[in-house]
């Protein structure tokens, strides 16, 4: 083993909540040292495919509106620093019947925050996008404020942000054990000890193995998405240029249905302009299922999508006729799940100078830019201005 190193804080993950973190610290003065065992930004975890939708009208919890709207500003203040747009605020339609979480939960959310939400009829729903074929009696709603993030591209605007205020990384090296303290936190790797004042666990589908015995209910779920060549007899949902993004954007959208086998959450993103370096969604329609897979380990998981994956297209495809083409290709990746869906923040249970931040998947790309706000906040032992209280441990009986 190598000689030790020291920092002022130890960022354990450097998938999106870690890269942010690592960039806040470094830019606000910390030392601080991100340890991955992997080289990010990469699709092991739970950041790959290019890109996530940024919803702003949000039905999980009325107090992730106030960290969505700073998340949207920061991200804008990473675009002015990496020189690149990464957000592009296409919109995003919603549907559902009028009583489910998605429709329901998002109309509480824009009535508390005064949000930019329409209803929408079935002309204005053919207006924004004909090819999203809706049963009548579902309520259609507009999210204008919503949008896609360019996610593999803001991980790395992220690394080459700290990187440039000072942050140290080690890429591919495994953390075996954290040992804590009154004094500090070591991280000991495959290859060094680290010693610093504090630590930020951020390792995605890998908590379980940094926590021990120490069992926040996390379970590791399989997904696969795909990304299609449209069906040529609709309409090409491809956004043709920047300028079409800006005026007249694409929107993307999610479904929820309650009924019937494959019941859960449906969403599709926008094809994207060639130049902005997305490959596949320049070349197809990235679209989902949004429900808990098959249980398994980030080192266990398959990560070969097979034709058995992928039962959930007829359903999609009855909501979306034009996503029926050729699969150009499909992905593998890993939802790390809390028992109430929402996100964990808190301190370790058993370890004072260790941050605990897990449980993002499914929702929480978004909210790297503000994540790492707030965990660099809560790293040189500030509070966060934003609630975060129901994030805590506290609701599930722990402390």
């Amino acid at each position: 083993m190598s000689q030790d190193l020291s920092a002022d804080v130890v960022v354990v993950g450097v998938g999106a909540m870690g890269s942010a973190t690592c960039d806040v610290l470094a830019r606000s003065g910390v030392r601080v040292c991100g340890v991955d065992r992997h080289v990010p930004p990469h699709a092991l975890g739970s950041s790959g495919g290019e890109t996530r939708l940024l919803r702003k009208a949000y039905w999980e919890h009325p107090d992730y509106v106030p960290m969505v709207t700073r998340a949207i500003e920061a991200w804008r203040e990473l675009e002015e620093r990496a020189g690149s747009r990464l957000f592009f605020e296409t919109g995003c339609l919603y549907g559902g019947p009028a009583e489910c979480d998605l429709i329901a939960g998002s109309q509480r959310a824009a009535a508390a925050h005064g949000l930019d939400i329409d209803r929408l009829t079935r002309s204005e729903l053919a207006d924004q996008l004909p090819e999203l074929v809706l049963p009548r009696d579902f309520e259609v709603l507009l999210d204008r404020e919503a949008g896609v993030l360019l996610s593999t591209q803001a991980v790395e605007a992220m690394i080459a942000s700290a990187e440039g205020a000072g942050a140290l990384f080690r890429f591919d090296e495994t953390v075996i054990r954290i040992e804590s303290n009154q004094d500090g936190v070591t991280v000991v790797t495959d290859r060094v000890k680290i010693h610093a004042a504090h630590a930020v666990l951020t390792a995605g589908p890998w908590m379980a193995q940094l926590l021990g015995r120490v069992d926040l209910g996390l379970r590791v779920h399989r997904q696969v998405f795909s990304w299609v060549e449209p069906d040529r007899r609709g309409r090409s949902n491809e956004v043709a240029s920047p300028r079409s993004l800006s005026s007249q954007p694409v929107p993307a959208w999610l479904v929820e249905t309650q009924t019937g086998s494959n019941n859960g959450n449906y969403y599709g993103f926008p094809m994207m302009p060639s130049h902005l370096g997305c490959p596949l969604s320049a070349a197809g329609l990235k679209v989902g299922y949004h429900h808990p897979g098959a249980e398994t380990t980030p080192d266990s998981v398959d990560r070969q999508a097979r034709e058995a994956d992928h039962g959930w297209r007829k359903k999609l495809e009855s909501y979306f006729p034009v996503a029926s083409g050729r699969t150009i290709a499909s992905m593998v990746c890993l939802y790390t799940t809390t028992p109430d869906e929402q996100f964990i923040i808190d301190q370790h249970p058993e370890m004072a100078r260790v941050t605990v931040a897990c449980g993002f998947s499914g929702h929480g790309f978004k909210f790297a830019s503000v994540m790492g706000e707030i965990l660099g906040e809560l790293a040189v032992g500030n509070p966060s201005p934003l609630p975060i209280d129901f994030l805590g441990l506290q609701r599930f009986g722990s402390s």
